[in-house]
């Protein structure tokens, strides 16, 4: 992945596919659930993460959480994101929404 400028188009249009899978339009705490998406992952670029990790936290509600059950994306087709984030990141992804948020997040 490129860093820095050159991340951004591929960063805006893989926000884009967030937003056409109906992230804008899906309300989260602090505005919509693509507001919050954008802002985990300004935060973690910001903290100076891996670009796995940013993207990772991009996506981490593609597949629903336990604290948040509407999904993007379906669980059964995780090579589809993977082939758009990157395995590293999508296996983030995964493991993220197979939490259960009573002990990972009490």
């Amino acid at each position: 992945m490129a860093t820095g400028r050159h991340q951004q188009p591929e960063i805006a249009a893989m926000t884009e596919l967030l937003a056409l899978r109906g992230a804008a339009g899906i309300s989260h705490p602090g505005g919509t659930l693509l507001a919050h998406l954008q802002r985990v992952h300004a935060l973690l670029a910001q903290w100076g993460a891996r670009p796995a990790v940013q993207l990772a936290g991009l996506y981490h509600a593609f597949y629903g959480t336990n604290g948040f059950a509407t999904a993007l994306g379906s669980r059964g087709r995780r090579d589809e994101l993977a082939a758009i984030i990157g395995e590293e990141a999508e296996r983030l992804v995964y493991f993220y929404a197979s939490c259960d948020r009573r002990y990972s997040y009490p």
